[in-house]
C-alpha cells in the first residue's frame, strides 16, 4: 500500500468537508440532522489529522515503533 503523506491526508479531509460531502449531502437528500452528524465526523477527522501533522516530528522522536512498518515497506 502507497504511502500517504499526513499534510496529503488533511488536504483530502479539507476536500471532503468542503467540496464533496456538502455535494453528495445535495445529491443524495440527507436529513439534515444526519448531515450535521457526518459533517461533525468529518471535521473531527480533519482537526485530528492536524493536531497530527502539527506533532508529527515529536511523534515521531518520542514513538518510532509507530513508524518502522512504513519504514520496511510493509
Amino acid at each position: 500500500m502507497a504511502q500517504i503523506s499526513l499534510s496529503q491526508q488533511v488536504e483530502e479531509v479539507a476536500s471532503l468537508r468542503t467540496d464533496v460531502y456538502p455535494r453528495m449531502a445535495r445529491v443524495m437528500k440527507i436529513r439534515a440532522s444526519e448531515h450535521g452528524f457526518r459533517l461533525q465526523r468529518i471535521e473531527a477527522a480533519h482537526r485530528s489529522l492536524k493536531w497530527l501533522a502539527q506533532h508529527e516530528a515529536v511523534i515521531r522522536e518520542r514513538c518510532p515503533e509507530l513508524f518502522e512498518e512504513a519504514a520496511d515497506g510493509r
